[in-house]
Parts: C-alpha cells; structure tokens; sequence
C-alpha cells in the first residue's frame, strides 16, 4: 500500500510567536510538513519557489503592501498553490481583493485549532 502524500505547508506571519505557535500546531498532524516559516514578504516569495509548498498560510496585513504585492507574486509564479490566509480583521472589501487575488480560505486569526486544521485539509485536498 502507497503511503499517503503529506501537504506541504508554507507559515508566513510577521509575529514571531504567532508563527511559532502555529508551527507546532501544523507539525503535529501527520498529514502536513511545515516546510518553512518566514516572517517578511520577500522571504515569503524566495521560501515558496525554493520549496514549492501545496498551501501557503499567510497574514498579508503586516502594516505594508509588501504582502499583497507577494500574494499576487507568488500566485503568478505557482499558479496552483492553494493560499489560506489567516487575519486579525478582514474587512468585504479586504475579502474581495484577496478572493480576486485566488485565496481560497480566509480565517480569523481567533479560530479554534481542530477547525483550522479542517480547512487547512480541505483546502489542500480540494485543490
């Protein structure tokens, strides 16, 4: 029996100890592989062409345009990436720009953990 393909997952946040506890949170399913972690938007791009992830996790509002510019970056050049982006606050208007961007799943950074394991894995799966 071929053993099941693990998803990939690029972690992009400005906060360190956002990321840090997400990354352990991810690190405990055994259907994912944290791939990297990064905290700027140019770190974001360079990690996702090195590594090639299924998803990318990603707060875009770090303060700059520096995030949305790497959105729309790293789309165009890894067309079937699946992004979730996880927020603070997320606005219609914010909703509608990263829904035309190609974001798939857009949460609230106050989700509970088994929840955003569920739609990490059905975005990945849908993909």
């Amino acid at each position: 029996m071929q053993a099941q393909k693990r998803i990939r997952i690029l972690l992009s946040d400005s906060h360190r100890q956002v990321r840090e506890q997400l990354a352990v949170r991810i690190k405990r399913e055994p259907a994912f592989d944290l791939v990297g972690e990064t905290e700027s938007g140019a770190d974001t791009l360079a990690a996702a062409l090195e590594q090639h992830p299924d998803l990318l996790l990603i707060d875009p509002q770090t303060g700059t345009a520096d995030e949305w510019t790497v959105l729309r970056e790293t789309l165009a050049c890894l067309p079937s990436l699946s992004v979730v982006v996880l927020m603070a606050v997320a606005d219609t208007a914010t909703q509608l720009e990263l829904r035309k961007l190609g974001v798939r799943a857009i949460l609230d950074k106050g989700i509970e953990s088994q929840e955003l394991i569920r739609v990490l894995m059905q975005t990945a799966q849908a993909a």
